[in-house]
């Protein structure tokens, strides 16, 4: 088993998002930022369908990469504080080429 400093940038982020994530609340600061958008979205798709499955009531995600939240599913978005509901359905207005 290797410490927590021989892992990877990945590798790192994974390991705090389990530990985040074992509450029924959690705070993710900088999700996906050390990982690049094709890992980002697995982790997001991962994550949420944890969320759902563990019945996790709040969870707030910060991220620069707009690609997760095609992924995450999200009831709303914050973008340049303008809330958005059920942001699946305004994925132009993320300005995300991915989803």
């Amino acid at each position: 088993m290797r410490t927590f400093s021989c892992l990877s940038n990945g590798e790192q982020a994974r390991v705090v998002l389990a530990i985040t994530t074992k509450d029924n609340d959690a705070q993710i600061d900088d999700f996906g930022t050390v990982v690049d958008a094709v890992q980002a979205a697995s982790m997001a798709s991962s994550i949420q369908k944890l969320i759902r499955s563990s019945g996790t009531k709040r969870v707030l995600i910060a991220t620069t990469q707009p690609i997760v939240v095609h992924y995450l599913q999200p009831d709303f978005v914050v973008l340049r504080g303008e809330v958005i509901l059920h942001p699946e359905f305004y994925t132009d207005n993320l300005n995300c080429n991915f989803c």
